[in-house]
C-alpha cells in the first residue's frame, strides 16, 4: 500500500502543483501514514489519504476537511469526527483493502449509495479513480 499511496500522492501533486498541506500530516511510522491537503483546483477539494501496512488504503475527496489539533497524534484520530464529513454534499470516501489470498485490491466509495458492491481494482485503476474524483 505504501507504493500505491506514494503513486497517488505523486500523481496528484504533479497534476495540481498548487496545494496546501494541512497540520494533521503524520510522518510515515513504518506501518502507515496519513496525509491531509487541499488541492487548489478550480473548486478546491480537501483530500485525506491514509494507509495501514499492506492492507488498507483510504482516500477521502471532500469539499471540506474538518480537522482538530489532535489529528496529528495518531492514525486512529485522523478526523475530528468522520461522521461530520459524511453529511457534506458531494465528495468521495474510497476504501480499499487487499485480499490476503489473491493480493487483489477490493474497494468501493463509501458515500455511493447506488447499491454498487465492492469492486476489484488494479493499482492503476485506483489511481485513475482518485484522479477522476478530483477532476469533478
Amino acid at each position: 500500500m505504501l507504493a500505491l499511496f506514494e503513486k497517488i500522492k505523486s500523481e496528484i501533486f504533479t497534476r495540481w502543483p498548487d496545494y496546501d498541506l494541512m497540520p494533521s500530516d503524520d510522518p510515515n511510522d513504518g506501518n502507515g501514514a496519513v496525509l491531509s491537503f487541499v488541492v487548489n483546483s478550480e473548486h478546491p477539494k480537501g483530500v485525506q489519504m491514509s494507509y495501514y501496512m499492506d492492507w488498507i488504503l483510504e482516500v477521502y475527496v471532500l469539499p471540506e476537511l474538518i480537522l482538530d489539533e489532535t489529528n496529528h497524534k495518531s492514525l486512529n484520530g485522523r478526523f475530528s469526527s468522520r461522521g461530520r464529513h459524511f453529511t457534506q454534499n458531494g465528495g468521495n470516501a474510497f476504501s480499499f483493502v487487499t485480499n490476503p489470498e489473491t493480493r487483489r485490491l477490493i474497494g468501493r466509495d463509501v458515500l455511493d449509495n447506488s447499491g454498487t458492491s465492492d469492486l476489484t481494482y488494479t493499482p492503476e485503476m485506483v489511481v485513475e479513480k482518485i484522479l477522476e474524483a478530483l477532476e469533478k
